[in-house]
């Protein structure tokens, strides 16, 4: 019985522990990362400024290929929005809120259980002949304290991410002709 007591105050002791070490990381996290891309920012932008441009680029969309999507809004642009159900990506939605033609996309992103609100840019800064292409969001884990636990690891985990997209991204970008304006 004694055992069974002190194992019972064990298992207390570092639940108390665990819950007072997540309760202490801040509601929110940065995620940053950026390339640089042999293209210009006139070659770059339709990718990043059209919903159904970015299933060929970002590692969320190739990593289902049965992820279900609906677009609505403008084709490009301000208020262009899709929502997505995937299996193994979550379901969630992203909606454009600032465009700023051959310099910048910013967007409000949703996943359900996870970030009610998070918002995101790509930015676009020529760079001599080539492109740097920023990508950055920060979200909030709201009341929601047990998603405190994941902040520590979000950089790691969307940055991956990120950096998959934007190799990706590059790849599609160099060998993309310029459009003609």
């Amino acid at each position: 019985m004694k055992l069974l007591t002190r194992m019972l105050l064990l298992t207390i002791l570092l639940l108390s522990i665990a819950a007072g070490l997540i309760a202490l990381q801040p509601d929110h996290f940065q995620v940053r990362r950026s390339i640089r891309i042999q293209a210009t920012p006139a070659a770059i932008f339709p990718l990043i400024s059209r919903p159904r441009a970015w299933p060929a680029w970002t590692y969320w969309h190739r990593a289902d290929p049965e992820m279900q999507r609906q677009y609505k809004g403008p084709d490009q642009g301000k208020d262009a929005e899709w929502e997505w159900q995937s299996r193994t990506q979550g379901n969630g939605g992203i909606r454009f809120t600032e465009v700023y033609a051959d310099q910048a996309v910013y967007y409000d992103m949703h996943l359900e259980g996870l970030l009610r609100q998070a918002k995101g840019s790509l930015v676009l800064i020529p760079d001599g002949d080539a492109t740097t292409v920023v990508w950055e969001m920060q979200a909030s884990t709201g009341e929601r304290w047990l998603l405190r636990a994941l902040v520590p690891f979000a950089d790691r985990l969307i940055g991956n991410d990120f950096e998959t997209g934007l190799q990706k991204l590059k790849v599609l970008a160099e060998q993309t002709p310029v459009p003609a304006h």
